[in-house]
């Protein structure tokens, strides 16, 4: 069974080592994360994020016997969400969805932010970085955008700009 945890921030590895002491068992993780890569002062730089913040989602099957009242206290978790068993089945599809748009080394593609509804966008790198656009039309080797001045911009999906729902 899958839960989701909200973490003290600077302390994930902390809370993933209490509670695979507590449960005496192996306990699966997920967090997706993401690469801002920023260009200052003419350097590059990257950073690595938790797509989800201060969130991780944990999967044991010990979660479906005993009652999560116990965990409660553990090193570096601030709660559990109660989700239950109604949840799991948008938690898991949740996951693959993510799963299926990360790269070899678990970082999720911008593919991942084209298939929401959001149509408002904000590049995060690149020649256009930290402009607005809307996503007008979406083809299989390009997206054709228009900033917020009615300039249209055609993005080719090779390349590999990053951009953040607005």
């Amino acid at each position: 069974m899958w839960l989701v945890a909200k973490i003290k921030p600077n302390q994930i590895e902390i809370f993933k080592k209490s509670l695979s002491e507590k449960l005496n068992k192996k306990v699966k993780y997920y967090y997706p994360r993401i690469v801002i890569k920023n260009n200052y002062k003419n350097k590059k730089h990257e950073k690595f994020c938790n797509l989800l913040g201060s969130y991780i989602f944990c999967f044991s099957d010990e979660f479906k016997e005993k009652k999560t009242v116990y965990l409660k206290y553990l090193k570096g978790l601030d709660y559990f969400l109660s989700s239950g068993k109604s949840c799991q089945n948008n938690i898991v599809e949740f996951i693959n969805f993510c799963k299926s748009h990360e790269n070899k080394d678990g970082i999720l593609n911008s593919s991942f932010f084209l298939n929401f509804r959001a149509k408002n966008f904000k590049f995060t790198n690149g020649p256009l970085n930290n402009l607005f656009f809307n996503i007008l039309k979406v083809n299989k080797t390009k997206i054709i955008g228009e900033l917020s001045n009615r300039t249209k911009v055609i993005i080719d999906k090779l390349n590999y700009y990053q951009f953040l729902t607005n």
